[in-house]
């Protein structure tokens, strides 16, 4: 197992240097891989204490735009940025980014420590981080998320084969 940024995973696949990757859908977009959807959602918005939206139950887009965001870099997260700035846009506002990082685990640290507003994932939890960020669901946006298997359509790896049918079929 290795962790890979988002921005080179599909050549990992397409390349033959790993036979599957589990990543954000979007990531994927040759015709020569296959995706299983595993998990499908909404973005939320990590809010920190003190943060003005903090206290909110959901934050519908107009409140979010308003202050500046932080995401991850379009050096790491490679397609996917460029689809959360063209999803704002469809949001109807141009998202002010304060900041970019590398890391997902680096963004805390900025999310606290500049009150950036973030994105995460609807279920991520945030327990180890004792009420000091909220994640608060996004009202009228088009920030959404699937996250996927992927693999070459044509594989000929019957273990991986195996796998992905006995996957498939717990999903079920």
């Amino acid at each position: 197992m290795k962790k890979v940024e988002g921005k080179n995973i599909e050549t990992y696949v397409t390349k033959d240097i790993s036979d599957l990757a589990l990543s954000f859908g979007e990531e994927f977009t040759s015709k020569n891989i296959s995706k299983l959807v595993i998990k499908s959602g909404r973005y939320n918005a990590l809010v920190a204490q003190g943060h003005p939206l903090f206290d909110y139950q959901v934050i519908n887009v107009s409140e979010l735009y308003q202050y500046p965001l932080l995401m991850l870099s379009e050096e790491s997260m490679g397609k996917s940025y460029v689809i959360m700035k063209e999803r704002s846009l469809k949001d109807g506002f141009y998202p002010n980014i304060a900041r970019t990082v590398d890391d997902f685990e680096e963004s805390f640290f900025y999310i606290l420590s500049e009150q950036l507003i973030g994105f995460g994932t609807d279920d991520f939890n945030l327990s180890k981080l004792d009420g000091m960020i909220r994640s608060i669901p996004i009202e009228g946006s088009w920030h959404t998320y699937e996250i996927v298997l992927a693999y070459q359509k044509d594989s000929k790896n019957q273990t991986l084969i195996d796998f992905l049918t006995i996957f498939d079929n717990s999903l079920l």
